[in-house]
């Protein structure tokens, strides 16, 4: 039997890619988000990137901000650098090569397996690969992992397919627009915020905080839509059979 390795720090059961543990998750619950991704975050005086610029933090804006636990530099307000973005990408693929290798020990005879990006690689060099690393969305992230065959033996032997080693450039293009719709929808959402803002309606941070949250949730199910288009239901039902425990994820509700 499979054991049950957890891939990275990232667990969940849920559609929602886990990005905090139940403690972090109860704190940010308890207070407006103000890190939940703009898409095209204003550059301040010094050169920073924020969700709500240095601006905003001014006068009675900011007092308000402030009083309800907020700060212009508050790491969620702070927008990662390309430094921070490569670091992170460096440490999710060993830990994604550190988990392939858990899971080949563990599996009988010469089966293998491979890790396959439902989302592919190639979104994240093309017009809204920003978007998605603002998003904390990575290839290489378990919410967008299958693991398949990786001869056609091991394929044989699981009931999965064989590693396909490549992406049909419809799928990649068909992806592309879908996301390119859920960033448009998330920059209106950011939009009416920062006009709401400038009103003092500060209640408009849990709206984006919402809109920031659905966005995720819809980036899933297309990650898993476009994994059942390309295998087939039951090629995707017989992989979350075998892995989906091991990857801490379920497949979109119907």
């Amino acid at each position: 039997m499979l054991k049950r390795f957890a891939f990275g720090r990232r667990q969940a059961a849920s559609l929602e890619p886990p990005s905090e543990t139940a403690p972090q998750r109860a704190e940010t619950a308890a207070r407006p988000s103000v890190g939940t991704a703009p898409l095209r975050p204003h550059v301040d005086s010094d050169g920073v990137r924020r969700a709500l610029p240095k601006a905003l933090w001014e006068g009675k804006h900011g007092d308000m901000l402030r009083g309800l636990g907020m700060s212009p530099d508050d790491p969620t307000n702070l927008m990662p650098t390309s430094e921070g973005i490569k670091a992170r990408l460096e440490a999710l693929r060993e830990e994604q090569e550190n988990f392939i290798a858990r899971v080949n020990a563990n599996l009988p005879f010469d089966i293998r397996v491979l890790p396959w990006a439902m989302l592919p690689h190639g979104l994240w060099a093309r017009e809204h690969g920003g978007f998605l690393l603002a998003m904390e969305f990575y290839a290489v992230d378990p919410w967008n992992t299958m693991l398949l065959g990786a001869d056609q033996v091991s394929a044989l032997s699981l009931g999965l397919p064989e590693h396909p080693r490549g992406v049909p450039k419809e799928l990649e293009d068909a992806a592309n627009k879908v996301i390119g719709g859920l960033r448009a929808k998330l920059d209106e959402a950011h939009k009416r915020t920062t006009q709401a803002l400038a009103r003092n309606e500060i209640s408009a941070l849990d709206d984006f905080a919402n809109a920031h949250a659905e966005a995720r949730r819809e980036l899933v199910k297309v990650a898993f839509y476009f994994g059942v288009t390309l295998f087939g239901e039951k090629v995707f039902e017989r992989h979350r059979q075998l892995f989906a425990a091991t990857l801490g994820w379920v497949p979109p509700p119907k």
